[in-house]
């Protein structure tokens, strides 16, 4: 490992060891896949805007909440559309925003995912 991967690496372990929230992840079963729920999973909370402009010519924005987690957090699962993370007992669903990933590496290294999200509908902050 050469000094730009180490430094790398200790920046998103100081991240995740002080900034991060305990967080749940959860897929609900799809065709022969089992569901899955992991509590205690931790994650830093961020967000990322996304701008389109529609054949109108007028600009969309999307804010999406995001939650990076370590690239092992999830184990051998990859986010993808319809997953669940419950932070402060609220529901964020996994989501695309135009034609985007859901999730997209956090950091050179591949070593955190950034995941993002939407707060299910009837929710509230």
């Amino acid at each position: 490992m050469n000094v730009l991967e180490e430094g790398t690496e200790s920046l998103r372990a100081d991240l995740l060891g002080s900034a991060s929230e305990l967080v749940s992840y959860s897929r609900a079963a799809r065709g022969a896949d089992a569901a899955v729920a992991l509590e205690g999973v931790p994650a830093v909370v961020g967000r990322t805007v996304f701008s389109q402009v529609a054949a109108s010519g007028a600009t969309i924005r999307t804010e999406t909440r995001d939650f990076i987690l370590g690239a092992d957090a999830l184990g051998a699962l990859e986010p993808r559309r319809g997953d669940v993370v419950t932070w402060h007992g609220r529901a964020f669903e996994v989501l695309s925003v135009g034609g985007e990933p859901c999730w997209r590496w956090s950091d050179p290294l591949h070593r955190a995912r950034r995941v993002h999200t939407k707060l299910q509908a009837g929710a509230s902050l």
